[in-house]
C-alpha cells in the first residue's frame, strides 16, 4: 500500500470516528431539548425535514443511552434484534461479536453482520442473546423428527390355498373365521 492511501485511510478514520461521536452528541442535545420543551420534537423535525421519523426515534434512543450510536449505521435483521438488547450487550457484540454454536458443537465468535437468517434466530430472541445452552435447545427444537408411521395394509389377511396369512394385527369374529375356513376348504 502506498503512503498516499495510508494517509487517506488515517484521515478517513479520524473524520468518520468524529462523525460518529458527533451523532452521539447531537442525539444528546436533541433529548435534552425535547425533555425541556414539549414542542421541541416538532420544531426539530420541521427544521430538519430530511431526517425520517424512524431516524428521529433512533436518535432519541441514542441520546437516552438505549441504543448504541453505531447501530444507526447498521441495517438488517441482526441490527434490529440488537436494538432490543441493553446498551452493554450491544457494545459487547459490536466490539467482539457473538458466540455461535455450530452443529458439530464448536463455538465460534461471529460479528453480527455475518450471521445468516437462521443463525440470527438461533442467537437472538427479543430482548436478549441466547446462551450456548439455549442455542443448543433452539437447534434441537428446529430438528425435523419423522415419527414412525403405521404401516397401512390394504388387506389385513389373505388366503393362500389352505393357509391363512395375517399381514397386520387384526381381530376376527367367530362368524368371519367360519367364512375364512369355508373359503380355505373351497380352494382345496
Amino acid at each position: 500500500m502506498n503512503n498516499d492511501i495510508s494517509i487517506d485511510i488515517q484521515r478517513f478514520r479520524t473524520i468518520f470516528s468524529a462523525g460518529i461521536e458527533s451523532i452521539k452528541e447531537a442525539a444528546k442535545i436533541y433529548v435534552s431539548a425535547i425533555d425541556r420543551c414539549s414542542g421541541a420534537k416538532a420544531a426539530f423535525r420541521e427544521a430538519l425535514p430530511q431526517i425520517s421519523h424512524v431516524l428521529w426515534a433512533d436518535l432519541e434512543k441514542v441520546g437516552r443511552g438505549q441504543i448504541h450510536e453505531k447501530l444507526l449505521l447498521c441495517s438488517g435483521r441482526s441490527a434490529q434484534m440488537m436494538r432490543t438488547l441493553n446498551l452493554s450487550e450491544q457494545t459487547e457484540i459490536l466490539d467482539h461479536g457473538v458466540q455461535l454454536l455450530l452443529h458439530d458443537g464448536t463455538i465460534i465468535s461471529v460479528m453480527h453482520e455475518n450471521l445468516t437468517q437462521s443463525q440470527i434466530s438461533q442467537v437472538f430472541v427479543s430482548g436478549h442473546v441466547r446462551s450456548v445452552e439455549a442455542q443448543r435447545a433452539w437447534m434441537e427444537s428446529q430438528r425435523e423428527y419423522k415419527l414412525p408411521q403405521p404401516i397401512i395394509f390394504k388387506d389385513r389377511y389373505k388366503i393362500e390355498g389352505n393357509l391363512l396369512v395375517v399381514s397386520a394385527p387384526t381381530s376376527i369374529s367367530c362368524s368371519d373365521l367360519k367364512k375364512i375356513i369355508a373359503q380355505m376348504e373351497d380352494s382345496k
